[in-house]
């Protein structure tokens, strides 16, 4: 029982990690970005971002190790295969989005008078992209996963 529980709990991270990160960037992100220093909310969105990507590893790293002891039913391949596709378009939109911004804030930085980029600038949109990409992975990963379940399922 309590192994159909982590599994669901992994399901439950991974899946939800697209709705915590936007409430977060409505949040705190949102307040810090007010906020008359402009690198707080980039420090701010940094973390948002490895918050998020912290929460989503972990989540892959137990639905994997759930996934061996517990077979998910029909119904449940079905729509993990559905949300798996779901994480993937959101993962490349967010990967698209974050380096067109990166591209567009080297080009700025390059301006006469502009300051220059820090480390934390880096760390915002390597983050922010990093995030995209994981989504990607886990949405490819888990569509394997849940493909493979059904496949399986249909020849019994």
């Amino acid at each position: 029982m309590r192994s159909i529980l982590r599994f669901v709990i992994s399901c439950v991270m991974i899946f939800c990690t697209p709705l915590l990160s936007v409430l977060l960037a409505l949040g705190p992100y949102a307040w810090a970005s007010r906020q008359q220093d402009y690198m707080i909310s980039i420090m701010v969105h940094a973390g948002i971002n490895l918050a998020v990507i912290v929460v989503l590893v972990a989540g892959i790293l137990l639905y994997f190790h759930e996934h061996e002891k517990n077979q998910m039913n029909m119904l449940g391949a079905q729509v993990t295969f559905i949300l798996s596709l779901l994480l993937i378009v959101w993962g490349t939109f967010v990967t698209i989005i974050a380096l067109g911004f990166c591209g567009e804030l080297i080009e700025w930085s390059r301006m006469p008078g502009v300051r220059d980029l820090t480390v934390w600038d880096y760390l915002e949109y390597g983050s922010w992209s990093l995030k995209g990409i994981l989504w990607i992975i886990s949405g490819i990963l888990l569509t394997t996963t849940a493909n493979r379940i059904m496949e399986s399922q249909k020849t019994l």
